[in-house]
């Protein structure tokens, strides 16, 4: 459903081209989308953090859901599961992104403050495939 928004085409015409493929998977979602699967798959789980709750650039939203209020119309009023851990200044955090997965954290800055953060993988060196994502909510 995000991929379907994020091309602007019908949905009738993106979902016949995905159903009606001669490849499967990623080759069937690359084919109908275009080249770039981990990206779209970056802004969709960071879409799943902030649609709704920030203004952000378009690759950033889902505009047929808004998973806050569905969510919570299903499971009774409770709130919208995503978790993120605030952050403390100087203070290391550390955690396990599993293979395909997200992990959110919140960071507030004083105005002309700054924040350094740094993404480090196994044994203190960057992982060839993790992102640091930072999006902006004020």
């Amino acid at each position: 459903r995000y991929l379907a928004d994020q091309t602007g085409s019908t949905d009738g015409t993106t979902f016949f081209k995905l159903v009606n493929s001669t490849t499967h998977g990623i080759a069937n979602v690359t084919a109908v989308f275009g080249a770039n699967f981990t990206t779209y798959v970056r802004d969709w789980s960071v879409s799943n953090a902030v649609d709704d709750v920030a203004t952000s650039e378009v690759a950033l939203q889902q505009p047929s859901w808004d998973w806050h209020d569905i969510y919570g119309a299903i499971y009774v009023n409770a709130p919208f599961p995503l978790q993120s851990q605030g952050m403390a200044n100087t203070t290391p955090y550390t955690g396990t992104v599993r293979a395909g997965g997200a992990t959110y954290f919140t960071v507030g800055v004083p105005t002309n403050g700054k924040a350094t953060l740094t993404l480090a993988g196994k044994s203190s060196t960057t992982g060839s495939h993790l992102q640091l994502v930072v999006v902006r909510t004020r």
